[in-house]
């Protein structure tokens, strides 16, 4: 029996989601609400259900086979119009508010999808593409009773919404473009248009570039659904005032469908159903409740033998393991049955790989709640041991060493890592910034790995890593795209594809490589320096006889314990051992700045939240400079700042910086020891948790008592309390004679002013400048000048007896931060406070 038979009779029970008992705990996906005087409709589970306004048990209204979705009740309430998918095409439909049996509208083939009603209730609107000449939407309207659609006068049209008197339509005349990206805001960026029916006048709803859609007419506002301010909330625009309004202010998640009824909104955000009341402006969640017969969630069985999606083949070929609809089988070559591994219908098991000592099976699991390796026994013995791969991601592309003792791995960005599968360590072969992805192969001694990266031109080279010493080079000269390495079965040869004709098809963005072709040629290259060529090159000549004894041939070499030999190890030094890792370079001979530059491009392409340095030792001057292209430079120290005020360095950020130090050393052929990555972000974490401890801030706030300040009010007064203005709203003193050294902070939230606020952010301001001294004299000052009084955050009046018992808690603090190494106010508090 072959492995295709065998599997085409694997069967999977598929379990419950969950249990009927925590249906209220389950989060639902509602969708497209429409509401009456009454109740609620909405779409679930591809059937329309209804629900009263004021929430509870909700009643299925259709079981069609197909999608019936975008209901909308008639403005009496009486009759629902919406999409189905009844008779196999997709058409207009119209259902009494209580239930029955649908009454189909629209027999056109082209899609029909219901946009609402007209006020008289007498006809319904909807979307299609029906006309022969056009290639966009438009609207049309049909009478209830069915007949000839009328299309609405406008060349295209997506959504829409009539005025009361029916002479004006509100609608979107684009089709919403990349639905899945957020905040779009190009070309195809949907605005909401008001046409004139008589003679199709458009006026436009006041936008920049925002996607508005979803407009609803009601009486003389047109309420619409837009992304202008963040996440997608409600609008209304006026048409008398012809101002635009954000009615829900809304910091979540988007809203994705709204439709107006009697005296609310009722709309749709996150798979929940909410009310907008239109006099109050008050929004409420209604509670919906499913109880129903929903076989899609019962326990079933399922045929999988044509969803596989991923597979593998024992060392021996006696097995095979598959990946089916998310769960891990192993079947037989022809004796025996199919074995299901996982047996988790509520997780997605895949990617499974066989060892090669046969022993496990490895495969990617996101059962815990985010992906991870599990390693099982082939027989489904005993449990699985699942070991983490690093911060939540997509993973991908498992690869066993030859020795069965680590996994390649790709994950979401397609960087490359291996991970060891005794302890779980996981090391960083390469980073990946380009769009092209990187996959890893296996040297058969398991030492090395090849891969292929793509080069700044956009050309790919070929690179080695040696596993136990850390090491990469480029072995490829990137002059042509070369891909798809593979060590042969000795390790003697690394064979790739590459091609010489590629460049002109690497435009990308733009056109310039449409039309262009590339071809590829297979290569390989020699491992060893004592191996010949197989593909060297071969002439046959004439040989002259030679009768002179020949010695005995030399017993063979060992053959080495790596195919390409890497070496130097150079001393780590670190500048700065509270701040910085700094990482030392040491070149084999002088490079020239020009080299010194383009090398380290890398680096300026980290965008670390955290800053880079790059210090180069000029031999002629005995320092460190920046290097300059007319310089010559033998070492370099690369640095990364592991902490500040905003952020310290996590273990992704770690894994790039030193990625891109080693291109660096790669391209300046230079000598380093990679750290690791491990070590870089604990003393990041320490940095951190020691910033934390001092990271205080004293502040007073200074409350008008009759009328707010202006701007120009709040110049005057912090100009004589010695204070400059840095932003909006915001002023600094700064120390005498340093303008780089803030000593006080002066802001409000916004202009005219109620409350002021005034700060000394303590490690920050050096001692040596008095500054409590200097904020509680600003203090006065501004309080005499603006008629405030001093109080704390709470409201209460700040006694001047309290600045004793202040300055002595700041003492202790500037002894601690000392004691830590941390002096207040020097340029390294200033860098870490930051």
């Amino acid at each position: 029996m072959t492995l295709r038979k065998t599997l085409a009779v694997v069967v999977l029970l598929v379990l419950a989601a969950s249990a009927l008992a925590a249906q209220e705990q389950t989060r639902h996906l509602f969708q497209r609400p429409t509401l009456s005087e009454t109740h609620i409709v909405f779409m679930f589970a591809n059937d329309l259900w209804s629900v009263p306004r004021a929430g509870g048990d909700a009643v299925r209204l259709t079981t069609g086979p197909g999608v019936e979705t975008n209901p909308h009740f008639s403005p009496d309430g009486k009759f629902i119009a919406f999409t189905g998918q009844y008779d196999g095409n997709t058409d207009v439909y119209l259902l009494p508010a209580a239930g029955g049996v649908p009454r189909r509208l629209t027999y056109h083939p082209a899609t029909d999808d219901v946009m609402g009603w007209s006020p008289d209730g007498k006809r319904v609107i909807f979307r299609s593409g029906r006309a022969p000449v056009h290639f966009t939407s438009r609207l049309y309207s049909l009478p209830v009773e069915g007949g000839e659609a009328t299309v609405f006068p406008l060349p295209n049209a997506e959504e829409g919404s009539l005025s009361p008197d029916e002479s004006r339509l509100a609608y979107v005349p684009l089709a919403r473009a990349f639905q899945s990206w957020k905040r779009y805001r190009g070309g195809r960026a949907t605005p909401i248009w008001i046409a004139n029916l008589a003679d199709s006048a458009i006026e436009k709803v006041p936008r920049k570039d925002s996607n508005d859609f979803n407009p609803l007419w009601v009486g003389e506002s047109i309420y619409f659904l837009s992304d202008r301010n963040g996440p997608v909330t409600l609008f209304e625009y006026n048409t008398r005032t012809r101002r635009v309004t954000e009615r829900i202010k809304n910091s979540g998640l988007d809203l994705k469908a709204a439709d107006a009824g009697p005296g609310a909104i009722v709309y749709e955000q996150f798979g929940s159903i909410h009310l907008f009341d239109l006099k109050t402006g008050q929004t409420r969640p209604v509670p919906i409740r499913v109880a129903a017969d929903l076989p899609e969630v019962r326990p079933r069985w399922e045929k999988v033998a044509e969803r596989t999606a991923s597979f593998d083949i024992s060392p021996t070929g006696q097995r095979a393991v598959f990946e089916a609809r998310g769960d891990i089988f192993t079947v037989p070559a022809s004796k025996g049955d199919a074995r299901n591994l996982t047996a988790s219908p509520g997780a997605a098991d895949r990617g499974p790989v066989w060892s090669p000592d046969g022993k496990t099976i490895a495969y990617l699991s996101d059962e815990s709640g985010e992906y991870m390796l599990v390693l099982r026994d082939p027989l489904g013995k005993g449990e699985p041991k699942r070991l983490s791969l690093g911060a939540p991601s997509f993973y991908s592309n498992l690869a066993w060493s030859p020795d069965s003792k680590r996994l390649l791995f790709n994950d979401s960005t397609s960087s490359l890592f291996f991970i060891e599968v005794e302890t779980g360590a996981i090391t960083l072969v390469e980073s990946n910034d380009s769009l092209a992805g990187i996959s890893g192969t296996w040297s058969p001694d398991s030492k090395w790995i090849a891969y292929a990266q793509s080069l700044p031109s956009r050309m790919g080279a070929i690179y080695l890593y040696n596993v136990e010493t850390k090491e990469r080079r480029q072995i490829t000269d990137g002059m042509s795209d070369a891909a798809s390495p593979v060590f042969d079965r000795s390790g003697k040869y690394l064979f790739f594809r590459a091609s010489t004709d590629a460049g002109p098809t690497r435009g990308w963005i733009d056109l310039s490589s449409q039309g262009r072709t590339m071809t590829s040629s297979l290569y390989l290259i020699v491992l060893r320096d004592d191996l010949p060529s197989p593909l060297a090159p071969e002439s046959d000549e004439e040989k002259a006889s030679d009768t002179t004894p020949k010695p005995a041939a030399p017993a063979a070499a060992p053959a080495p314990p790596a195919p390409v030999a890497l070496s130097g190890l150079s001393s780590q030094w670190i500048e700065d051992p509270l701040l910085d890792c700094v990482l030392e370079l040491r070149c084999a001979h002088a490079v020239d700045g020009v080299a010194v530059i383009d090398a380290a491009v890398p680096l300026s392409h980290l965008n670390l939240p955290l800053p880079v340095f790059l210090v180069a030792w000029d031999a002629r001057a005995q320092q460190w400079v920046q290097p300059d292209r007319f310089g010559f430079y033998s070492e370099l120290l690369v640095a990364v700042q592991m902490a500040s005020r905003r952020h310290a360095l996590d273990d992704i950020e770690a894994s790039r910086f030193v990625a891109a130090v080693q291109q660096v050393a790669l391209a300046l052929d230079a000598d380093f020891d990679p750290p690791e990555v491990g070590r870089i972000v604990a003393l990041a974490q320490d940095l951190d948790r020691l910033r934390a401890q001092f990271d205080v801030q004293i502040g007073l706030t200074l409350e008008a008592q009759s009328g707010a300040w202006d701007a120009h009010a709040l110049r005057g007064a912090a100009e004589q309390a010695g204070l400059v203005r840095t932003g909006d709203a915001r002023w600094q003193r700064f120390a005498e004679g340093d303008t780089a050294t803030p000593l006080l902070a002066m802001s409000c939230e916004a202009l005219p002013a109620h409350r002021i606020a005034l700060e000394l952010d303590v490690p920050v301001a050096p001692p040596t400048a008095a500054p409590l001294d200097a904020l509680f004299a600003a203090a006065e000052q501004l309080a005499t000048r603006l008629g405030a009084r001093i109080v704390d955050d709470n409201g209460r009046p700040i006694h001047p007896g309290s600045m004793p018992a202040i300055a002595e808690q700041l003492e202790r603090l500037y002894a601690e931060m000392r004691a830590a190494g941390i002096e207040p106010g020097s340029p390294r508090a200033q860098r870490l406070y930051a």
